[in-house]
């Protein structure tokens, strides 16, 4: 008589129980936005240091001028691929 049949285990057993889980848009919304703030906040503070660096340094108007230019647009990238992230659908 053959034994009871064997059970297939789902990959969440066989990885140890553990199932991934996916966030909800209201998650990495929430999650976002704390990123979001936190990032400006250091690009903020990194950003002035440079500026103050440039300013101590007696760098020329037209360079300051760029550099203000290019920090002032850098942000944007990060914080557009978070914002990307965040709008993903579920599912």
């Amino acid at each position: 008589m053959p034994g009871p049949p064997c059970k297939r285990r789902s990959r969440a057993e066989r990885r140890g129980g553990y199932e991934k889980t996916h966030m909800t848009q209201r998650t990495r919304k929430f999650v976002g936005t704390i990123a979001l703030i936190v990032v400006i906040a250091v690009y903020a503070l990194l950003a002035m240091a440079v500026a103050m660096i440039l300013q101590v340094n007696n760098a020329s108007k037209f360079v300051e001028l760029l550099y203000y230019i290019f920090a002032g647009l850098l942000w944007v990238l990060p914080a557009g691929l978070l914002i990307a992230w965040m709008q993903k659908p579920d599912g």
